[in-house]
């Protein structure tokens, strides 16, 4: 498939789901039609929906036998098991100062935005390091 068909069909089915959501959404929410709500909901779905679809539609080479054995997925296992570790040092610090503060310690949303937040740093930095 080349480059423009395969961009215009990531981008259609982008805007067919992502539309698709954004009416449920709409109906949903409010039991009538809510432009906003529906241009909100589809933007917010639509996006990774073409990026889905364009990595899924550009496999053109055969799977490979063992993923695992790529630099990608050690740099993904490092970067993970790095960030599991900031995870378990900022709740432990952060759940220290809390008490010591007398405040409540910091909910799973927090916590889990730091692990993505190291994990994506942690993997920028070993693709530059290493790549």
């Amino acid at each position: 498939m080349d480059s423009t068909r395969r961009a215009l069909s990531a981008v259609l089915l982008g805007s067919v789901v992502g539309v698709g959501i954004g009416v449920a959404a709409s109906w949903g929410r409010t039991g009538q039609w809510d432009a906003p709500t529906v241009v909100i909901f589809a933007l917010a779905t639509g996006i990774p929906v073409v990026g889905f679809a364009w990595e899924w539609l550009r496999r053109d080479d055969e799977p490979v036998d063992h993923p695992e054995d790529s630099v990608e997925f050690a740099w993904l296992e490092r970067a993970q098991s790095g960030a599991f570790l900031d995870v378990l040092i900022f709740a432990g610090c952060a759940t220290a100062v809390s008490s010591l503060l007398d405040r409540r310690p910091p909910g799973a949303d927090l916590v889990l935005l730091v692990a993505m937040g190291s994990a994506v740093a942690r993997m920028v930095v070993l693709k530059r390091r290493e790549g």
